[in-house]
């Protein structure tokens, strides 16, 4: 499994939906809600969630696979019947999550992108990551760590850092330890 954790602008997570929707991804939301087709196709339609609160998204290209996301129906006992996105069926995907960080002057997020260990084709068989996931994963976070560098935020934990927010605005910074502070012992 890869994962790389970033913060960034908003600017930059806009840029970074563009890429994706530009370069033809099949871009999902795997919520669990009713509604059976989970495909983004404008950002307008996500922006407000991505905004408020913590949002996962899983995107396939089709330089790594041929498949589409599969839809399965569960019973939920409290929503009646859902549609949900296994995280491990198909050719593979992306996977990447973005948090909003509150308390900071200026917008700015968490994102986190990686990809599974393996993958669970229709016929049963474990797969592992291709090539061709890997070489895509590496072109999101070349795009993504432009203008970047590891800022060591607390002991342990040193995401990539979009540098204009850094030497721009303290307060994402300080918005950041706020959320990873360590109660001192009494």
């Amino acid at each position: 499994m890869a994962e790389m954790k970033f913060v960034i602008s908003e600017n930059k997570l806009r840029s970074l939906f563009s890429y994706i929707i530009v370069d033809h991804c099949d871009l999902i939301r795997p919520t669990l809600d009713k509604n059976p087709d989970k495909t983004i196709k404008h950002l307008s339609s996500v922006w407000e969630d991505v905004q408020n609160r913590m949002c996962q998204f899983f995107l396939k290209n089709p330089s790594f696979a041929s498949d589409s996301f599969k839809t399965t129906i569960t019973n939920n006992v409290h929503m009646g019947q859902i549609h949900t996105v296994s995280s491990f069926s198909g050719d593979g995907h992306i996977t990447f999550d973005t948090f909003p960080i509150r308390g900071a002057n200026l917008p700015a997020f968490e994102l986190s992108i990686g990809y599974g260990s393996f993958f669970i084709r229709e016929n049963r068989e474990h797969i592992s990551p291709s090539d061709a996931l890997k070489a895509y994963y590496k072109s999101l976070v070349k795009f993504i760590k432009s203008d970047t560098r590891r800022f060591e935020l607390i002991k342990g934990y040193s995401p990539w850092f979009e540098i204009p927010l850094l030497e721009k605005d303290s307060s994402v910074v300080e918005a950041l330890r706020h959320r990873y502070r360590i109660a001192k012992p009494h």
